[in-house]
């Protein structure tokens, strides 16, 4: 079963995350987002996640992309979205815009509430590839991050993290997941709830021996 599961990943190539991060390096108290896998004329969702060891009730980061990559806009927003895996929207509100080649989101508590636990997601990245941006690794840059504490203190101040969006070749095979095929893995949703198997839309498929995490989007 988990050989099918892998097989099946496979087949959707330039969706799944060419090299897995390994979160649990991470340190605390971190603004990071999930590395990511799309071909060129396609859209992805990326995953924005925070790490911390104290309660935070406020996030400010800004990010860049790399040419050829941006944010769509919906109704006049971009669509940068909270995430309700550690927050609901009558806790936190989120905003952003785009000055001078740089997006900037700010969520912040409108109830003196802290996002919830201590990992995982808290707002995400639509973002679409032009059919012109060659295959290859490019870096996703968060940067100017401040994290705020529920005593009003910034924790994270100035922090800096740099993943990365893969830009499939649209006629290859994703060979890290082939590879991966065999390896004990468990499914979860974005809540976290675990899965039986994957499903349409963003799927985190974790490692059990080594636990990295894949974000694997099915459409």
């Amino acid at each position: 079963m988990k050989k099918l599961i892998f097989a099946f990943a496979t087949m959707l190539m330039g969706i799944a995350p060419a090299i897995a991060q390994d979160i649990t390096t991470i340190p605390d108290n971190t603004l990071y987002v999930l590395d990511a896998t799309v071909k060129p004329g396609e859209r992805a969702t990326l995953s924005v996640q925070m790490k911390n060891n104290v309660d935070m009730l406020t996030i400010s980061t800004y990010f860049t992309l790399p040419e050829g990559v941006t944010v769509p806009q919906e109704d006049d927003f971009y669509l940068i979205d909270l995430s309700t895996e550690r927050t609901t929207a009558r806790k936190h509100n989120l905003s952003s815009n785009y000055v001078n080649g740089e997006y900037r989101v700010v969520a912040i508590h409108s109830a003196n509430k802290p996002f919830d636990g201590t990992e995982g997601e808290v707002f995400t990245i639509t973002v679409d590839v032009a059919e012109t941006v060659a295959p290859g690794e490019y870096e996703i840059k968060l940067f100017n991050t401040e994290l705020v504490d529920s005593k009003n203190a910034i924790v994270t101040k100035k922090g800096t993290y740099t993943g990365k969006i893969t830009v499939a070749d649209p006629t290859g095979v994703n060979e890290a997941v082939a590879d991966a095929a065999g390896t004990e893995v468990e499914i979860y949703d974005t809540n976290g709830q675990k899965l039986p198997a994957l499903r349409s839309g963003i799927n985190i498929v974790k490692d059990v021996n080594s636990g990295v995490a894949r974000k694997v989007t099915v459409k």
